[in-house]
């Protein structure tokens, strides 16, 4: 849905935003207080609804940064390295240790080539169909959302994303219905594959 990033398809060739999480925006800080608030809020949702899970570190560290990634996205059309990169290493790690202490080394081996295969389709969507709603920081993104859904189960890493696209398409197809979006329109898709993907971590399993 979102167009090639004006910063050169998105964070990955924008050194200067490379390693910052905002840009040309900059929130106060109140509304600092209100994404840090935010995420509190949502790994507290996914601890109640997901106590037990060997992975719910991983899942809890995905839902903190959520509102953050979505508001930078939304503002900035980039998905910052500086957030997206050490997420994935983190939820690595979270899920290693659910395994270790859990004993379910399948959910870890399943959730490895989850993130890889998941990271690996993005990047062929984004090679070959650059300009048609990918930037590179939704591969890098697809690291952590695989990590996440496939700790769930096989089916969950294909369901997350499908929801961010159908997300992503019916907020598309309402902006346009509404004149405020044109078929050529730049629309972030990072807040609906969030958004896809949290879902799914809060209602399955």
């Amino acid at each position: 849905m979102n167009e090639p990033r004006p910063e050169a398809a998105d964070d990955h060739a924008a050194a200067p935003h490379r390693w910052v999480v905002f840009g040309a925006t900059q929130p106060s800080r109140l509304a600092w207080a209100g994404l840090l608030a935010a995420g509190l809020a949502l790994a507290g949702l996914v601890v109640l609804l997901r106590a037990g899970s060997p992975a719910l570190g991983a899942f809890c560290l995905f839902a903190a940064v959520t509102p953050l990634l979505i508001t930078v996205d939304l503002a900035e059309h980039r998905l910052p390295d500086v957030i997206t990169l050490p997420l994935a290493g983190m939820c690595l790690i979270a899920v290693t240790a659910g395994a270790v202490f859990s004993g379910d080394w399948s959910m870890l081996v399943r959730a490895i080539m989850s993130s890889a295969g998941l990271t690996a389709v993005f990047g062929l969507l984004f090679f070959l169909g650059a300009g048609s709603g990918f930037g590179f920081g939704d591969v890098k993104l697809a690291l952590s959302m695989g990590l996440c859904l496939g700790a769930i189960a096989p089916p969950a890493v294909l369901i997350g994303p499908f929801l961010g696209f159908l997300l992503a398409a019916v907020v598309g197809l309402v902006l346009m219905l509404t004149g405020r979006a044109t078929r050529s329109s730049a629309i972030a898709l990072g807040p609906y594959l969030l958004a896809g993907t949290l879902i799914v971590i809060t209602t399955t399993g």
